[in-house]
């Protein structure tokens, strides 16, 4: 009987309290006035919202990686349209750059037979190159504005036009450059090579050049006028360099 009736106080013990906290927390202000099952609603109310906020922080995070995404696409599309609209300017100078650069190196395994490749002497060969390829671009764009229509006439006016302007500025840039970039940079030795070079160059220049500029100019289009007179000079190329180096004055 004892322990029957310590159970019993127990349970009702344990009820007692349970209502008290029930009623202890449908006093606060939070729950006052609201049933258990108002507050249910609520509290479910609730959770939906901290729901509703992850998600929105989740949809914020992939956002930021599309981002990040659409920031690499946008410098693909930059780096695609900048190609594009100067394809002509880089085909230009990489065809220059690229033919220089190989005709030196015929001029110095075939010509000089050098068993090591003087590299200072090849890089000075492309960096040429590309300016050559630059006053090209400029150079032609500016002829074809002035000289439009591609007639024999016309053709032959160019060709005059870049006979006596263009080709002694090709030769100049050529021999000066090719020099400085080899370390022949003080003013004797660079009026020495020019005037070694230039009037054997430039004759040289005439005489290949006039009849291939009449095709350029008759037939080929702007696009292409560039590359096909340095590929054209491929072998003038390696002429140019063998006669230089062969032909370098000396610092007095």
């Amino acid at each position: 009987m004892t322990r029957g009736n310590q159970r019993e106080l127990a349970r009702e013990k344990n009820s007692k309290n349970q209502k008290n906290k029930a009623h202890s927390i449908a006093e606060t202000e939070a729950n006052k006035g609201l049933s258990l099952q108002e507050r249910q609603l609520r509290d479910a109310a609730r959770m939906r919202e901290k729901q509703q906020l992850a998600e929105q922080k989740k949809a914020g995070g992939n956002n930021n990686a599309s981002g990040g995404s659409g920031a690499a696409a946008f410098i693909y599309h930059m780096t695609i349209s900048f190609f594009r609209r100067y394809k002509l300017f880089l085909l230009n100078v990489t065809s220059a750059s690229g033919l220089l650069t190989l005709g030196d190196f015929c001029a110095q395994t075939l010509y000089d037979k050098k068993k090591t490749l003087d590299k200072k002497r090849l890089l000075a060969a492309c960096i040429t190159g590309a300016a050559l390829g630059i006053e090209g671009h400029v150079w032609y764009k500016f002829l074809d504005r002035i000289i439009a229509q591609a007639t024999w006439h016309n053709a032959f006016k160019k060709v005059l036009c870049d006979q006596t302007v263009a080709a002694p500025i090709y030769t100049t840039t050529y021999i000066i450059g090719t020099s400085i970039l080899e370390g022949r940079t003080s003013f004797n030795a660079l009026k020495s090579d020019t005037t070694e070079n230039f009037l054997p160059l430039y004759i040289a220049d005439c005489v290949v050049f006039i009849p291939t500029q009449l095709i350029n100019f008759r037939y080929i289009s702007a696009y292409y006028r560039v590359p096909f007179m340095f590929a054209i000079s491929f072998i003038f190329n390696a002429f140019l360099s063998a006669y230089k180096h062969t032909h370098e004055g000396h610092e007095k």
